[in-house]
């Protein structure tokens, strides 16, 4: 994608781009009247552990949630566009993101100039006004992008995205706020993520206390899979119930919510 090898999209003063640097943005000629211009070279992240397979997604609303997406996936070493209709936004991302543009992701001409169809995955971050959240996300779909994620802020909002045609919905603060509660009531089980509702991902460090027992000592509950142990220069996965533990190792595991707070009194009780 030409897109790709602008290395920062800032905001000029005329306020407009030429029809040269639209056509270095798109291969095009078509007139782009969204404000933006180009400067700078590319810079590699230092991140880049999926570099082999470089995917291309664009963010649309860079507020704190969408601009810390769209960094996260730069330092990943994928291809990514930020877009929000604020100049002063796109201001101040220039310096975080290579390719940022100020843009009404309402406008589907705007949209097809930057080609918006040829990204993998669209992130509609803008869950504040759902009535833009609706209009972008049928837009993208009716044009093509291959999956659409958007945000919402209520279940009423994520049902109505669903139905529009989003093919995920995400609920930040509410997700967010749930994983929060599970550390406050887990303490030290660290690594906490909930899988499905119900069901939790999270890992311990073996305490001095446990070393030299097996995993089937430790007599877990049931409902509780030990999915890997790490520690030195060993990695475990799936490890057997005759796996001697050392003092220091990490042991993943995923299973029903419930029985995480039993592991968690067990622990309490080898401190």
């Amino acid at each position: 994608k030409g897109w790709a090898t602008i290395s920062r999209c800032v905001v000029s003063p005329q306020g407009q781009l030429t029809a040269f640097q639209a056509r270095s943005i798109i291969g095009s000629t078509a007139p782009y009247n969204t404000p933006t211009t180009t400067v700078s070279q590319p810079q590699e992240s230092a991140i880049m552990p999926f570099k082999g397979n470089q995917r291309e997604f664009v963010v649309i609303g860079l507020g704190e949630f969408g601009a810390s997406v769209a960094r996260r996936l730069h330092e990943l070493g994928h291809g990514v566009m930020g877009v929000d209709r604020s100049r002063a936004i796109v201001q101040q991302l220039a310096d975080d993101l290579p390719d940022v543009v100020v843009l009404d992701a309402t406008d589907e001409d705007a949209l097809r100039d930057i080609d918006i169809q040829s990204f993998d995955t669209a992130l509609v971050a803008v869950g504040t006004d759902l009535a833009r959240a609706i209009l972008i996300t049928l837009a993208l779909k009716e044009m093509g992008v291959r999956y659409v994620i958007s945000k919402a802020l209520d279940d009423h909002a994520k049902q109505v995205l669903l139905r529009i045609g989003a093919d995920e919905v995400v609920m930040p603060e509410f997700q967010f706020g749930r994983w929060v509660a599970e550390r406050m009531v887990l303490g030290s089980i660290k690594a906490i993520q909930e899988v499905e509702p119900g069901v939790l991902l999270g890992a311990i460090d073996c305490p001095a206390e446990v070393a030299g027992r097996s995993l089937e000592e430790l007599n877990l509950p049931k409902a509780i899979t030990v999915l890997l142990v790490t520690g030195g220069d060993r990695t475990t996965p799936m490890p057997p119930p005759t796996l001697r533990l050392v003092a220091g190792d990490t042991i993943w595991l995923m299973g029903d919510a419930n029985a995480f707070h039993a592991i968690r009194a067990f622990k309490q009780q080898t401190q």
